[in-house]
């Protein structure tokens, strides 16, 4: 399938979602508090751009916060990297290897949600 197939509004969720699964334990835990987090989520946002997906800062961070309860500020700030990335800016510390696995679950399972039951 091509991206244009996917719902983008699910996609973006679908990112969000991934990221928020995997942030490290903590006081913290709605956000990107630790280094090892925003190393994934620079990660996943490459290799999701690499697939087609474009992303702005308010549609990202409005997921994160309202959705799924991340503070504002790291809802901004993963927004701020989503748009960045999507711009074709350059970042820093991306785990690119956990990335691709984590979009390729990401497509699987939009594969699965839009498949005929």
């Amino acid at each position: 399938m091509s991206i244009e197939q996917y719902d983008h509004q699910e996609v973006v969720r679908q990112t969000v979602a991934k990221l928020s699964l995997r942030l490290a334990k903590g006081a913290d835990r709605a956000g990107l508090s630790h280094p090892l987090d925003e190393a994934s989520a620079k990660g996943l946002l490459k290799a999701m751009v690499e697939r087609g997906v474009i992303y702005s800062a308010d549609e990202v961070s409005h997921i994160a916060q309202y959705e799924f309860q991340w503070n504002k500020k790291h809802a901004d700030k993963l927004g701020n990297f989503a748009e960045k990335i999507s711009n074709g800016g350059r970042v820093q510390g991306a785990d690119t290897e956990l990335g691709k696995s984590m979009a390729a679950q990401i497509f699987q399972k939009l594969d699965d949600l839009s498949a005929p039951k």
